[in-house]
């Protein structure tokens, strides 16, 4: 299928499947991973570095595949070390925004076993099986293949946008779970259908039965959903995009394996996991802070060194 946005052309992939658990969670991100090829994928070329020639001459030589790789590592670093520190550098603005959504999550947590009873007392088994075909949208390791098969596109084909895109998949993928799993073993939270009740809390919990807040699926489904809003950049795009993201977060409410507090907090990490990603991409792009080289304030920096990456605090 065929659609145009602006002056690109996209083309989308689609799966049609008459039985609702046929559609393995890689399959369904592979699918994914074929829409989000398509920005760039004709028209986008490598950088190229201007070098001396032996003559004075000035010849344009192109970052092989390996420079490409040591450069994307080099990103995620400093982009993970700067998305850990970033509340050291939190305006009031952002305070009071991480106030209300702590306010908003403990809100929903006081309605979290009336608002559960709405889907318990209207499952049936066809909007079960769908709802849990639904979940796969948010499988992790679905998710990291199809940013693995976009990120070896763009490197084989010499394409920075789609090799970009992957980096950033990956990366709002590992910061978004990253922040998750400590919160879900901080918690130790029990999932619903445990029928133990919404605050069924077992602090500083190792064992899987106790890792319901915040939803690791819904973290997914937002953290991709972000980063390729962000590199569509169309309002068409987005929306369809948050919609699946919002269907997989309301998907694990009615199948009773997630608290709506625990699918609330799951879309802000993976939202704030994605437009952090996004925001840092622009700015490298744009010669700010996130430049690459040597990304940080300047309190730190990490920069390339013989002997591997140097790590600087300015007092």
């Amino acid at each position: 299928m065929l659609f145009d946005i602006g002056p690109k052309v996209y083309f989308a992939g689609m799966w049609i499947s008459h039985r609702p658990f046929s559609m393995r969670p890689c399959h369904l991100w592979l699918c994914v991973s074929i829409i989000a090829l398509a920005p760039g994928f004709a028209d986008e070329s490598p950088a190229q570095t201007a070098l001396p020639s032996p003559a004075g001459k000035h010849v344009a030589e192109t970052p092989g595949i390996f420079d490409d790789i040591y450069r994307d590592m080099q990103v995620f670093t400093e982009d993970g070390i700067a998305f850990f520190l970033a509340p050291g550098d939190f305006t009031k603005r952002e305070w009071l925004y991480a106030g209300g959504i702590a306010g908003g999550t403990l809100g929903m947590l006081l309605l979290d076993e009336s608002i559960q009873e709405i889907p318990r007392r209207n499952q049936d088994e066809d909007m079960y099986s769908t709802a849990m075909t639904v979940t796969l949208g948010g499988d992790l390791l679905g998710a990291e293949v199809a940013s693995g098969v976009i990120y070896l596109a763009g490197l084989l084909s010499r394409s920075d946008d789609i090799r970009e895109t992957g980096l950033m998949l990956g990366q709002s993928l590992f910061l978004g779970g990253s922040m998750a799993i400590v919160l879900r073993v901080l918690a130790g939270r029990r999932w619903p259908a445990a029928d133990k009740g919404a605050y069924a809390f077992n602090f500083w919990e190792f064992d899987d039965k106790y890792q319901a807040f915040p939803s690791g699926h819904t973290v997914v489904a937002f953290s991709v959903a972000t980063v390729l809003a962000h590199r569509f950049d169309h309002w068409a795009v987005s929306a369809l995009l948050y919609g699946a993201a919002t269907a997989v977060g309301v998907s694990r409410i009615y199948v009773d394996h997630h608290w709506t507090s625990d699918v609330f907090l799951g879309a802000v990490l993976g939202y704030a996991a994605g437009r952090f990603i996004g925001v840092r991409a622009r700015e490298r792009k744009e010669g700010g802070t996130g430049k690459e080289g040597g990304t940080g304030s300047g309190a730190w920096s990490l920069i390339p060194s013989p002997g591997g990456m140097t790590f600087t605090i300015n007092f």
